[in-house]
């Protein structure tokens, strides 16, 4: 009885495996035939600058309206990671440091690996995080485009 418990309970956890896996995948395709939006990195920083004249109210609202948008943005190539997934680290003003780190769909570990740091590079994904201050961005479900 206890043997047949532990089968039933695989099973049970197997075909959920399953189903998570195919939703990951259908979100994926989702995501990336979603229109991509004329959000530009300017318009996400700038709305942040000791400059503006938002108020922490607007400045939430700006916040929550461009999660989940997909972008197209164009930066320098600061680094490449692995681990669970592929990563580009980039800079958005030339500098060394960076400012928007894009998890890459699986699919482009190798496109990755061909761009050499320093090197311009435009790219594509769903703006999942801003950092405080919309000093950094993290995007999800991304991947590298063709030059502007």
């Amino acid at each position: 009885m206890i043997g047949g418990c532990v089968v039933l309970g695989v099973w049970t956890i197997g075909e959920t495996v399953d189903q998570v896996v195919e939703s990951v995948k259908e979100t994926e395709a989702e995501a990336k035939a979603s229109p991509i939006t004329a959000i530009t990195w300017d318009a996400v920083t700038n709305a942040r600058s000791p400059d503006n004249t938002l108020t922490e109210l607007q400045q939430a609202e700006l916040r929550q309206n461009v999660l989940g948008k997909r972008v197209r943005w164009s930066g320098t190539l600061v680094e490449v990671t692995s681990g669970s997934h592929v990563a580009l680290h980039v800079s958005m003003d030339g500098d060394s440091k960076t400012d928007v780190v894009i998890r890459l769909l699986a699919d482009q570990k190798k496109s990755a690996g061909e761009i050499a740091k320093g090197e311009a590079v435009t790219f594509e994904g769903t703006i999942d995080e801003l950092g405080s201050e919309f000093l950094h961005a993290r995007l999800k479900y991304g991947q590298i485009a063709p030059p502007p």
